[in-house]
């Protein structure tokens, strides 16, 4: 009888510390591309949301960058300055444990704004920095690549569409 208990009282234990809800990746809240690809206010939520699993509390606001989809000569301007101004952060040296958030509904032009700043920063610069990629690519084996040379650690979130 008492083994019954103490077995019980162990599974107990183990089910209140192990079940809290929390179980990694899978617990996070499933990150959900808005409706209009456009709508770079709904984009920054996801990019915030996708980020919040990723600084610890305590740790320097991180920084959120949203990619505009398509051709324009709008959307082509910032994707170049949004490159251009990751390369400086990143170059001027961002803290450790420091992180940017970067996604918009074209992945592989997400990609390529990252790819492009981190062509313009000193190998291993950006040591002690997380990169959190919302949206998975085809360009995803180029860009670890490309973070990898950096120092920094690339982390890719998933995003489903809406």
């Amino acid at each position: 009888m008492h083994k019954i208990i103490i077995a019980g009282l162990i599974l107990g234990i183990a089910v209140a510390s192990g079940c809290n809800g929390n179980h990694g990746s899978s617990a996070e809240k499933a990150l959900v591309a808005p409706a209009n690809a456009h709508d770079t206010d709904a984009w920054g939520n996801v990019v915030r949301q996708g980020l919040a699993t990723e600084v610890p509390k305590g740790s320097a606001p991180p920084y959120n960058y949203v990619v505009p989809p398509g051709d324009s000569t709008e959307a082509t301007r910032t994707r170049k300055e949004e490159a251009e101004g990751l390369a400086v952060l990143i170059e001027q040296g961002t803290l450790p444990g420091s992180a940017v958030g970067i996604g918009g509904s074209d992945p592989d032009a997400t990609a390529e704004v990252v790819i492009q700043a981190l062509d313009r920063v000193t190998p291993g610069r950006a040591k002690g920095l997380t990169i959190v990629v919302i949206g998975s690519g085809q360009r995803d084996g180029e860009l670890r690549k490309k973070v990898v040379t950096s120092g920094a650690e690339l982390k890719i979130k998933a995003v489903s569409a809406s």
